[in-house]
C-alpha cells in the first residue's frame, strides 16, 4: 500500500515485493526495514542501466515550454565552468523568443561563458566550430508542442552534425505520469540519450518516476528543485533517485 501510494504501479511494486522474497537476507520486522530494502532494490535496478560513458562534449537539451531548459543549462553551465573548472560554451536555437535568448545572454555574462545564437544547421555548425577549443558545449533549444511533428523533424535536421551529440530530454514533474510518458515516446524522434527531471520540489509524490523511466528505459541524470543558479540541481545516482522514489525527497 505504501508503495502504490508514493505513485509506483500495483504491478511494479508486486515485482519489488517478490524480488525481496525471492533473494532473501534478513528478516524484516517492520515496514521501515522493508522499504530500505525496496530502495536498495530499486538503486540496484537503476544502477543496471545508468550510462557507463561520462558524456559527450556538446551536450543538447529538449523539452515542452516551460519545462526550464533555459535555467537548468546555466546551472549546469555554472557547475562545470565554476566548481569543475572547464571550458564551457553555450548555444541558443531559441530565437522564437526574444526573452529567452536575452535570459541565456544574461547567464552567459554573469559565469563569464562565450555565447552563441544559431537557427539552423548551418550556423549551428558555425558556432559549433568557433566553439571549437570549449570543453564542453550545451546546446538550448526551443520549447514547443511536441505534437507537431514538423517541429521534432526540425529539432532531428539541426543535430546532423559530424560530431556525437548527447541529447537530453527535460520533463517537468508537475507533469502527469501519463503526459511525461507521451513527451518521452514522442521525443524518440530527437533520439535522446539521457533525461534531467525538473521541478521535483513542486511534486507531491514522485514514486511514479519509477515507472516512468522503467517505460521509457532512459537513465536519469540531473533533477532540479528550484530557481536559484546554480544550487538548486543535483546529479541523479541510483541511490539519490531510489530515495525520492520512495521517500519522496533527495536528501
Amino acid at each position: 500500500r505504501y508503495l502504490t501510494n508514493c505513485g509506483i504501479s500495483k504491478e511494479r511494486a508486486s515485482h519489488l515485493i517478490a524480488t525481496l522474497r525471492r533473494d532473501g537476507g534478513t528478516e524484516i520486522t517492520s515496514c521501515e526495514a522493508g522499504l530500505a530494502r525496496i530502495e536498495q532494490c530499486i538503486a540496484q535496478r537503476l544502477a543496471a542501466c545508468a550510462p557507463g560513458d561520462k558524456g559527450r562534449r556538446v551536450k543538447a537539451f529538449f523539452g515542452p515550454t516551460g519545462v526550464g531548459k533555459t535555467t537548468t543549462i546555466a546551472k549546469l553551465a555554472s557547475l562545470y565552468a565554476l566548481e569543475n573548472k572547464v571550458q564551457v560554451g553555450l548555444v541558443t536555437l531559441d530565437t522564437y523568443r526574444i526573452a529567452a535568448v536575452e535570459q541565456l545572454k544574461t547567464y552567459a555574462r554573469i559565469i563569464g561563458v562565450p555565447l552563441e545564437v544559431a537557427s539552423d544547421n548551418a550556423t549551428l555548425k558555425k558556432s559549433l566550430q568557433r566553439l571549437a577549443a570549449k570543453d564542453v558545449i550545451f546546446i538550448d533549444t526551443p520549447g514547443k508542442n511536441c505534437r507537431d511533428d514538423q517541429y521534432l523533424q526540425g529539432l532531428k535536421q539541426c543535430f546532423t552534425l559530424d560530431l556525437p551529440v548527447e541529447a537530453n530530454l527535460l520533463l517537468s514533474m508537475t507533469s502527469s505520469e501519463e503526459t511525461l510518458k507521451e513527451l518521452g515516446k514522442r521525443f524518440d524522434a530527437v533520439a535522446y540519450d539521457r533525461i534531467i527531471l525538473t521541478k521535483v520540489d513542486e511534486c507531491p509524490r514522485a514514486g511514479f518516476v519509477y515507472n516512468l523511466i522503467d517505460r521509457l528505459g532512459k537513465p536519469v541524470s540531473y533533477m532540479t528543485n528550484g530557481q536559484n543558479v546554480p544550487f538548486d540541481i543535483k546529479k541523479a545516482s541510483p541511490a539519490t533517485m531510489a530515495r525520492l522514489i520512495v521517500r519522496n525527497t533527495v536528501h
